[in-house]
């Protein structure tokens, strides 16, 4: 055992305290982490959904433009379906101001009322005169003008919506601007330029060879005859019955989807919206480098991501994957065949649950501050004063009483308290006997819970020997004095006096040693009797005790003898015989011998010898006994 234990439970306490400490660190370093993951995946989903929403919205705005052209086709149809004498303007193509040359013809909107400036039709004339069907076709187009402004009045995002025929002419809204109308003049530019929009991936992805099965589609991007930019267009075939009259279209310039995608801001974070020619339709942080031609993802991604991203748009799924810094998300859109792209760098998504979680460590550092704050008070207020309350019963034990040390004033009375119980303790462990509790429970169970070290000289077994005793069955007491013990406690408890009581007590082969218990009972708040007192070894006592009564009996047994012979002694008067308490007649010699510790020799008197045996003997030696018979 060292000689300082307040050192060595400092020392266990700081082992304690270092082990916890260091699995604090641990669980604190797991938790952030675990947290960290959290936060971070929720800040993944929370993009993914937010660009679901994006991608939705822009849904809408393709959607709404399909829709449109659906109208415009579907009303087409209808309008040709319908009796000829039934058609609003049928009768107008006839008297419409038409401005021809060069084989060409553009429509004069300055003849017209201000009520019928919709739209431009221009074209050429291919077979000289306009025919039925080719006057039928332009009523269409005509009629379908107030569609095509009523659409352009809801929908701010299209630019252009028109009929373009396979009788190569188009009717366009809304109108050419004065400056943009076509010079029939130069009718060889105005040739080129008309037949050139027959080449156009508009035209040629709508004709019956390249799509039979008369779907709707988009184009890729291309640049603006009319100087509106980059755009891209939405079509669909117009037939009547088997025949393909040509297509109607609206056209979105790529400006509008910017204005779309612009909303859509995460730190350091873009949107991207592409088509399969890996085409950038709209970026909502990077502009176009030209009015001509399209920018590719290649040149709006950083290293690796632009092929990835290709790849992912070619599996038509939502998809999410980390290359490198960056998280890229991607989403297909349905009513188009284009992908909408979220780029997003680590250090933008760490931006987005940074707060969060910084608000977590700042909640761990304040609980790590309080853990230490606290460590510091238990040190100060109750460590400390422990460890030198171990030190003050430490010097106690071995010195005798010992001034308190400095502690809190809190402590004074637990250091006067525990002086107090080792003086009693000293006290205790030098009075003659020992101290002891005894218990009987209010079950009726009996329990020895503490003896002090004075049972060891006194019963030879050691305090917790002692207390281990089984005092139900009470084995060490002599048999014949068991039920008495146990009445005499019962009598004890139900009276509440005082107990007194001397047993002999054999715990050890060949060790028997007689006890006196004193002891006052008291009750506990649950209904114990309990006794405390002192275990007396009077055993000594008791054998000078017996000695006194086997001395005092011996002396009675003479004096019984000595007053026999001092009573009355039948003699009989011849023969001297003497009769004994039974009635018998003993020779005196015998009775006396028998009644007293003396011994008989005979011989004869002075006067019996001159009686008997004067011949032999003078008178002088009679009388001065020279001479003696025996």
């Amino acid at each position: 055992m060292e000689s300082d234990p307040a050192k060595h439970l400092y020392r266990q306490y700081n082992r304690i305290i270092a082990g916890t400490a260091i699995l604090f660190v641990i669980v604190i370093i797991a938790l952030s982490g675990l947290q960290y993951w959290h936060f971070r995946r929720i800040a993944l989903q929370v993009a993914a959904g937010k660009l679901s929403e994006r991608a939705t919205h822009f849904d809408g705005v393709l959607s709404s433009t399909t829709a449109h052209v659906q109208m415009m086709q579907r009303w087409g149809e209808d309008f040709f379906a319908e009796a000829s004498g039934n058609t609003p303007l049928a009768s107008r193509c006839a008297t419409l101001p038409f401005a021809k040359a060069g084989g060409g013809f553009v429509l004069d909107r300055g003849a017209l009322e201000e009520s019928e400036k919709y739209g431009s039709i221009v074209g050429l004339d291919t077979s000289g005169a306009f025919d039925e069907d080719f006057q039928r076709e332009l009523d269409m187009a005509l009629a379908m003008f107030r569609i095509q402004r009523n659409a352009h009045q809801l929908n701010a995002d299209l630019a252009w919506s028109y009929y373009q025929s396979a009788r190569h002419f188009v009717a366009i809204f809304p109108p050419f601007a004065d400056n943009d109308v076509p010079h029939l003049d130069d009718v060889q530019g105005f040739r080129t330029r008309h037949l050139a929009q027959y080449k156009k991936e508009r035209w040629t992805q709508g004709i019956p060879e390249n799509n039979p099965e008369r779907r709707s589609y988009w184009t890729h991007v291309y640049a603006d005859a009319l100087g509106k930019g980059l755009m891209v267009t939405c079509c669909e075939p117009l037939y009547h019955g088997e025949r393909f009259l040509g297509i109607v279209a609206a056209d979105i310039t790529l400006d509008r989807f910017r204005k779309h995608a612009i909303p859509f801001t995460y730190p350091n974070s873009s949107l991207i919206v592409g088509n399969d020619l890996d085409q950038v339709l709209t970026h909502s942080h990077y502009l176009a480098r030209s009015a001509s031609a399209p920018t590719l993802l290649p040149d709006v991604l950083p290293g690796r991501l632009g092929g990835i991203a290709a790849t992912m748009a070619h599996h038509g799924k939502p998809e999410r994957r980390r290359v490198g810094a960056y998280n890229i998300f991607s989403a297909p859109l349905r009513a188009a065949p284009w992908t909408f792209f979220y780029v997003m760098p680590e250090k933008g998504l760490a931006a987005l649950f940074l707060p969060s979680f910084t608000a977590y460590l700042g909640l761990i550092l304040a609980l790590t501050v309080a853990l230490f704050t606290a460590r510091v008070l238990i040190m100060r207020r109750f460590l400390s004063p422990s460890l030198a309350l171990v030190k003050h019963i430490h010097a106690e034990a071995q010195q005798g009483p010992t001034p308190p040390p400095k502690v809190p004033k809190l402590w004074l009375p637990w250091f006067r308290r525990v002086s107090n119980i080792l003086a009693l303790k000293s006290v205790t462990a030098n009075l003659p006997g020992a101290v002891y509790q005894f218990v009987l429970r209010k079950d009726g169970t009996m329990e020895l819970p503490f003896v002090s070290v004075g049972v060891l000289p006194l019963l030879g077994i050691s305090p917790q020997q002692a207390e281990a005793l089984d005092m139900n069955r009470l084995d060490f007491v002599s048999p014949e004095d068991r039920d008495k013990l146990r009445q005499a406690i019962l009598d004890s408890a139900r009276d509440m006096t005082p107990f007194e009581y001397e047993t002999l007590i054999s715990l050890k082969p060949g060790r028997s040693r007689w006890v006196r218990l004193l002891t006052r009972p008291r009750r506990n708040e649950v209904g114990d009797t309990i006794w405390e007192g002192v275990m007396l070894d009077v055993t000594d006592r008791r054998k000078v005790e017996q000695e006194r009564e086997k001395l005092i009996q011996e002396l009675r047994n003479a004096l019984a003898q000595i007053k026999t012979l001092r009573g009355l002694l039948p003699i009989c008067a011849c023969c001297k015989k003497v009769r004994d308490d039974n009635g018998y007649w003993n020779q005196i010699e015998h009775y006396l011998s028998q009644h007293s510790d003396v011994y008989f020799t005979h011989g004869f008197c002075p006067d019996c010898l001159k009686e008997l045996y004067k011949e032999f003997y003078g008178d002088d030696e009679i009388d001065t006994g020279e001479r003696n018979v025996e």
